[in-house]
């Protein structure tokens, strides 16, 4: 089998499986979903070279019984005539950490690629049992539990429901890996985006890589056209595959012991977005904060779903929300491009009211207005401070002025003590979380000051970022405010510094240490110590101050759709010997260090084939 159990004693109980990625696996039809809601049941490959998979089978130890190879642990049971097989393979309280490193090579996709090595091998478990040679078998799984062919038929209708993101796989957040928890503290292995999914017959804890399921796509970086197949992705860029098939994660939100009536959950995108959708105890009203730019064929579905507003059938037929309010942190077309078609869908248009940050240049896609084309009556623009009372939970509204784009800014969760801060402080990563120029440097000090008395105000406990997916510490705001006084001084002294500045643990790394990142990289739970700034020494503007004309200002608008890449070189980095190439796009001011993407056919291949013929290789 591809998996490792941890022989760390505060995992052992949990069965925790390191998934192997390298190493391929026996071959398994497997059904892959469709965006209509049918599936494509993938081919069943060549068998795998031996050479490549020495000694691979899902249990130890080569004996034989009755003339048949089984590898195990088997012992004779003389009143039955029963065989023991021990597995090397957990079937009950699985976990599946999250240990992809950020940076230094990392292959897009690790978090997806351990989720179907594990996958695979409970299918090879089940091949294993409906052997008639191991009829008379008891089976234990790694942890010593004693697995029946049921436990394994359920946890692999967990691992489809999970696989095709069905809503109801049971996804919940993990709040055991917030930063301040009990068990964060005790086990290393948690931190960043750890969710638990199923119910009482098949239960997984697993992780989503902070680069994303699928990988990045805003910076050219992911996988997406080798999990769909070829009906899908031929003669389309992965750009265009990822806006149209990308999926969510729908993730119940709610801290145990919360026993109101309402509903809270993050809808994380295949990709690098993370929506907030709230819906009230009565099921009539909901609010939801953004809503990306991937996905755009199954958003509309999903909110339905979600709003007990059932098919594409005509409001009037089919009880459930009213109204679904839209809060809008920003202009930026990951956050907004979705509208257009919800806005088109013949349910939720019905129940759209959108609230727009007051000043903010309004978003365009395809050369149109999406913002003006929304219905004055359903459209409210926020000033600063403004407060949407929701099902008992005030939403507030802070504007940070002239900082990521002109009036944009961030809301607070005055019940759960949360405040979703948009891109306003960027992205958690050491390679490049956000981009500020040096022309607007004072209002990114201010923007950064103003954050945090707006936390401490309001008392709160945790930040979400726009794309950074999990309960964050509110120290992110100060670590932002170090970056930029750190940048002012530079600048102080010289007046064409520019670079990448990186603070950990609330200070601003030496060059050996900022080094030492770059060639070693970081694991998620690494980065919740961590913010980086890209400066750049430019006396233009990161965002125009007026929404761009559609008939004169054409080429701009088509930045909205059309991302383009900045290549930055990390003053920093220079003074260390190591120039480190940065990707940024005029659409997030997001910034990420630019590798190679390796997408290897044989890992691809040991993921059990959730993907098509055509293993491509970038």
């Amino acid at each position: 089998m591809n998996t490792e159990i941890s022989t760390e004693e505060s995992q052992a109980s949990l069965g925790t499986i390191e998934a192997d990625q390298n190493k391929t696996n026996e071959s398994l039809d497997v059904a892959v979903p469709q965006p209509d809601g049918t599936t494509e049941i993938m081919p069943t490959p060549p068998e795998p070279n031996p050479e490549k998979r020495p000694d691979k089978n899902p249990i130890d130890n080569v004996e034989e019984i009755q003339g048949d190879p089984v590898s195990g642990l088997v012992t004779d049971d003389p009143a039955t005539q029963k065989v023991e097989v021990t597995l090397d393979v957990a079937l009950k309280d699985v976990v599946i950490p999250g240990k992809e490193i950020n940076g230094a090579g990392n292959t897009t996709g690790s978090s997806y690629y351990n989720f179907l090595a594990y996958y695979s091998d409970v299918k090879q478990v089940l091949q294993l049992m409906d052997d008639p040679t191991n009829q008379n078998a008891v089976f234990k799984d790694a942890t010593g539990n004693v697995i029946t062919k049921e436990n394994v038929n359920d946890m692999l209708a967990l691992l489809d429901k999970i696989n095709s993101f069905d809503v109801n796989a049971g996804i919940k957040y993990d709040w055991d890996s917030v930063y301040n928890s009990e068990k964060f503290e005790k086990e290393d292995l948690r931190g960043g985006l750890d969710v638990v999914a199923g119910d009482e017959k098949a239960s997984l804890k697993f992780h989503i890589d902070s680069h994303g399921w699928w990988g990045y796509e805003l910076v050219g970086d992911t996988i997406i056209q080798a999990v769909m197949p070829d009906s899908v992705t031929n003669g389309l860029s992965n750009k265009e595959v990822a806006n149209k098939y990308s999926n969510f994660f729908v993730i119940d939100m709610k801290k145990p012991g919360d026993d109101s009536n309402g509903k809270w959950y993050m809808l994380r995108n295949t990709d690098l977005e993370n929506p907030m959708l709230y819906i009230s105890a009565d099921g009539k009203e909901a609010l939801m904060i953004d809503v990306d730019f991937y996905g755009e064929n199954v958003l509309a579905d999903l909110l339905r779903q979600l709003l007990g507003l059932g098919g594409n059938i005509t409001r009037e037929l089919v009880p459930g929300c009213e109204k679904l309010n839209i809060l809008f942190t920003h202009m930026h077309g990951d956050h907004v491009n979705n509208l257009v078609s919800l806005l088109a869908d013949p349910v939720l248009k019905n129940i759209i009211h959108v609230y727009w940050p007051d000043g903010e240049p309004h978003t365009m896609v395809d050369g149109k207005d999406v913002i003006a084309s929304v219905d004055p009556d359903r459209l409210t623009n926020m000033k600063d401070g403004f407060t949407l009372e929701f099902d008992g939970i005030p939403f507030v509204f802070n504007q940070i002025i002239d900082e990521h784009t002109p009036a944009g800014g961030q809301f607070a969760d005055l019940k759960n003590k949360i405040q979703y801060s948009g891109d306003t402080l960027g992205a958690q990563i050491h390679l490049g979380g956000t981009t500020a120029g040096a022309a607007q440097l004072d209002s990114w000090i201010s923007g950064a000051k103003k954050t945090i008395d707006f936390i401490q105000k309001n008392g709160l406990e945790y930040i979400i970022g726009a794309h950074t997916p999990y309960l964050n510490t509110p120290e992110f705001a100060n670590w932002l405010l170090e970056a930029c006084n750190y940048a002012k001084t530079q600048l102080a002294k010289d007046p064409n510094w520019s670079g990448l500045v990186i603070v950990e643990n609330g200070k601003v790394v030496t060059p050996e240490r900022m080094a030492e990142m770059m060639k070693s990289g970081l694991s998620d739970r690494d980065e919740l110590n961590v913010l980086s700034v890209n400066f750049r020494n430019s006396q233009a503007p990161v965002q125009p101050e007026e929404p761009a004309d559609p008939e004169e200002k054409e080429d701009e608008n088509k930045a909205n759709e059309q991302l383009k890449e900045d290549t930055v070189i990390s003053t920093a980095a220079k003074e260390t010997g190591k120039e480190d190439s940065m990707k940024t796009s005029p659409d997030t001011g997001i910034a990420i260090q630019k590798k190679g993407s390796v997408l290897s056919a044989l890992m691809i291949a040991a993921a059990g084939l959730f993907v098509s013929k055509k293993h491509k290789q970038k």
